[in-house]
């Protein structure tokens, strides 16, 4: 009897293993073919759908105090000439940000910092590195947390759920626009970063924040993005006009979803839309409607 049930057991753990792994390759085959471009009309409704999420919701998401989310939103109002939207980033920097924050590097090209060894130690490395970015402060840029993520290899542990190549290109091009360090190597170093998002999107196909910040990232250096990529974007915009960093596959009730989180497949209950991922849709999606057509 023992016998026949691990027998049963292997041979159900087989199947399911099976049936997911086509079924995630089956998703990579979908990301990756031919399509049309979205429709002008289609893009320019999903992002004012968005936008007006965020008016709704501002004074809940102003307690968000995420610098780089309101710096999207400031590009997307500056590319889509929104009044509104330019209002409330304002008053996020006036109520929130501050201007002695170092934080205010990304809109100012100086922003106040004084390096205390130890005084970022609390912080993850890419937000470290960030602030690098933000000062090319010579002192902070000694320490091997810096060192280590200006080699193109940095990234190669981390799994391809992973923001890490996305967060380092970011720090990259702050750099490069401050003209700090060796700009030919980093001029390198970016490109190369560039092609390993683009083999991340081909082989990761859940629709969250990750997928959003490095089709984001490729569209901010005009580089090579396929429809497809933008159209299952727009698929998986939430009735209330945002996202959630969540890709659901098929709904299990009306309330209750299956798909990916930012890691694994979960069952979530009406999953919610995320601030921090639909604020990279929004200037994702202002983008692509101020690209020049090919």
């Amino acid at each position: 009897m023992k016998k026949r049930i691990k027998v049963i057991t292997g041979a159900l753990a087989i199947f399911l293993a099976t049936t997911f792994f086509s079924g995630y390759f089956y998703l990579v085959y979908q990301n990756n073919i031919d399509t049309a471009s979205a429709d002008r009309l289609e893009v320019e409704q999903a992002l004012h759908k968005s936008i007006d999420w965020v008016l709704t919701n501002q004074d809940s998401l102003i307690e968000i105090n995420n610098p780089v989310l309101w710096w999207f939103l400031d590009e997307s109002a500056r590319l889509t000439g929104n009044g509104k939207l330019e209002n409330l980033v304002s008053r996020y920097r006036r109520e929130k940000l501050g201007k002695n924050s170092v934080w205010t590097g990304y809109w100012v090209r100086n922003p106040p910092f004084t390096y205390i060894p130890g005084m970022l130690d609390s912080m993850e490395k890419y937000q470290k590195f960030f602030i690098y970015g933000m000062t090319c402060d010579s002192d902070l840029g000694e320490e091997s947390d810096i060192k280590e993520q200006l080699d193109i290899n940095f990234c190669n542990w981390k799994p391809y759920y992973s923001s890490c190549s996305t967060h380092q290109l970011m720090t990259i091009r702050m750099l490069i626009s401050r003209d700090c360090g060796d700009i030919k190597q980093l001029k390198q170093l970016s490109t190369e970063l560039e092609r390993n998002i683009e083999t991340q999107i081909a082989r990761d196909p859940r629709i969250g924040d990750v997928f959003m910040q490095r089709v984001l990232l490729l569209l901010e250096n005009n580089k090579p993005v396929k429809p497809v990529w933008i159209k299952n974007i727009l698929k998986e915009q939430r009735p209330d006009g945002g996202w959630a960093n969540f890709y659901r596959l098929f709904n299990i009730t009306d309330t209750w979803e299956f798909g990916f989180g930012y890691k694994y497949p979960e069952i979530r209950k009406s999953p919610q839309s995320s601030f921090h991922t639909t604020a990279q849709a929004i200037y994702l999606l202002s983008m692509v409607l101020n690209r020049k057509p090919e």
